[in-house]
């Protein structure tokens, strides 16, 4: 049950719940090291369970993390908290959704909604550079933030049901339906496999619904919705609204042109020639491609450690404190390198006025840990971010490691050596690193990695496993998906046992370490198996060494049944 004051993660204090859905709950908390205030997204008890639900949960967090926009909400952290499941830290936003302020007013003015779909296009054409399509663009999905000086940001959520490019987000089958139908594209409502166009759809519908005050095809039963989609009269905005800009029945009909090619081809070309459709308020408010915000956020990296993000002012009072060692590099969105933090330093004491004594930032807010940490926590080393390149030699590779449950990086190849030598990275593990096709099994990775001097040798962090050696990590947007060995469970009496790599349990057959009493389940299988059946299947030849009952606890951890495994026999 989640309560005020509940721990997330380890490192998320509960403060007080912002809202629930039948999916997930969303919580306000304060981070406890650096006291950020951050949203977090718990999935709900009853989905955690599910295998569907979680994988939304990640292409959400997998999607988002890929995106970087101003009008995207901002992924800060996502990981598994061992009472409540799997969760999502995101920036704590002010304001309320279009879908509530369309609930209130009914309409809004056509230079507001200009405004509006051009910061979502500008999100989308991110997206849509990536290969993901969000398939769920809907007022509920777009949040209103207020700025300065009055100003109104307008961010996209909820990447949970995005497609995206094969061997990176998960794919939909084709004939299943995905997203919210009275915003679903002919294609989509089809079953139809869909690309970027069908987002073109949504903010064409969003539009009428903002201008019009109603939905264009609003039916009671989903077959009408559907139908009135894919073959009803489309309908004359106009006719229904008088106070719509001129040209707009013309926008409206390109915008929700049932063969996708007569649609706008880009999100931004649909925004832009809109704004062109509204008063000359709306059309100085366009946002030039690839807008900066006002307030930049930095990383700052020394090739092991990265921290982030980080505003400008509070960087500067790192330089001043000390609290920057020299070597360390900084990037922010936008920049095509790495930058060295004096270069930086001495850009941030001219943007900010006449010396750091003058910013507002007092140096209390850096934290007591040394070096960059005192800055902020460790981040994910940015995903849109280059490789860090030193003056002293070549670009310093970074591993990612993943054993299928957990993913940590970036490692250089110093700490991914110490851990190997501690033990604490298992034989089954696959690393990766920029440039590679494909992840590699760990022994292939230690054959690139020349032999260490003691001057390059590092402790290992405190942990256990994967986390010894690095920050818990997303899998990085150009890895490609590994292919991992499916996991086995043993069964003996009361006794459970697993996961067990394929491999060792291959090994624990052959040598004869598998009791007959024995029940064993495989990952991606629909049932149990008999260790006799097991051997025929893998074709593992019988071994005259037979192990006694109650002996499985050898082959690896203790554990209880995963949800998915299916009903023991009997």
């Amino acid at each position: 049950m989640l309560i005020p004051g509940h721990y997330l993660g380890g490192r998320y204090r509960l403060v007080r719940p912002l809202g629930a859905g039948g999916m997930s709950a969303v919580w306000e908390a304060e981070h406890i090291n650096t006291g950020r205030a951050v949203a977090v997204k718990i999935v709900s008890a009853d989905l955690a369970r599910q295998p569907e639900a979680i994988a939304r949960f990640n292409r959400e967090a997998r999607s988002a993390a890929q995106i970087r926009s101003p009008y995207v909400v901002q992924i800060f952290d996502h990981d598994v908290d061992q009472d409540l499941g799997p969760f999502l830290a995101m920036e704590l936003l002010e304001g309320e959704t279009l879908g509530q302020l369309l609930q209130r007013e009914g309409t809004i003015a056509p230079w507001r909604i200009a405004r509006i779909l051009t910061h979502i296009a500008s999100a989308l054409t991110k997206a849509h550079d990536h290969g993901i399509v969000h398939r769920d663009v809907k007022p509920d999905n777009i949040f209103l933030v207020q700025v300065e000086h009055g100003d109104e940001m307008a961010k996209l959520l909820d990447f949970g049901v995005a497609k995206g490019p094969a061997g990176n987000l998960a794919q939909t089958m084709e004939g299943v339906l995905i997203g919210t139908a009275t915003h679903m594209s002919p294609e989509q409502a089809l079953g139809k496999s869909v690309d970027y166009r069908t987002d073109i759809w949504a903010l064409g519908v969003l539009a009428f619904e903002a201008l019009v005050g109603r939905l264009p095809f609003a039916e009671e039963s989903l077959a009408a919705q559907l139908m009135a989609i894919c073959i009803g009269t489309i309908p004359v905005p106009s006719s229904m609204n008088a106070a719509v800009p001129a040209g707009f029945d013309e926008w409206f009909a390109r915008a929700v042109h049932r063969d996708p090619e007569e649609r706008f081809q880009s999100a931004e070309e649909l925004a832009g020639s809109l704004v062109d459709l509204c008063d000359t308020a709306a059309r100085s408010l366009r946002v030039p491609p690839n807008p900066v915000p006002k307030l930049c956020l930095y990383f700052v990296s020394d090739g092991d450690v990265t921290v982030g993000p980080v505003d400008g002012p509070l960087l500067l009072k790192g330089f001043d404190a000390g609290r920057v060692p020299e070597g360390t590099r900084v990037w922010t969105e936008g920049w095509p390198r790495w930058r060295p933090a004096a270069e930086v330093a001495d850009e941030l004491r001219l943007e900010f006025g006449c010396g750091h004594d003058t910013l507002e930032v007092p140096i209390a807010l850096l934290r007591e840990e040394p070096g960059l940490e005192a800055l902020a926590g460790r981040s994910m080393f940015p995903p849109m971010a280059p490789a860090i390149q030193y003056s002293r030699g070549p670009s310093v590779p970074v591993f990612y490691l993943t054993d299928g449950t957990t993913t940590v990086g970036p490692v250089r190849s110093s700490k991914l050596r110490r851990g190997v030598d501690a033990g604490e990275v298992a034989a089954d593990t696959l690393v990766w690193r920029d440039g590679w096709s494909e992840w590699r099994s760990l022994q292939s990775a230690l054959e690139g990695i020349v032999e260490l001097g003691p001057e390059d040798l590092e402790d290992v962090v405190e942990g256990h496993g994967l986390e010894a050696i690095g920050p818990r990590s997303m899998l990085p947007p150009a890895a490609p998906v590994p292919v991992l060995e499916p996991a086995c469970y043993v069964v003996d009496g009361d006794l459970t046992v697993g996961p067990i790599p394929l491999t060792g349990l291959r090994e624990a057959l052959a040598d004869g370490l598998l009791p007959a009493s024995a029940l064993v389940w495989r990952e991606g299988t629909g049932a149990w198996r008999t260790v006799g059946e097991l051997r025929i299947e893998l074709n593992v030849s019988l071994s005259h060494a037979v192990a006694s009952p109650g002996k499985v606890v050898a082959l690896g951890p203790v554990s209880i049944l995963p949800p998915a495994a299916p009903p023991r026999l009997r």
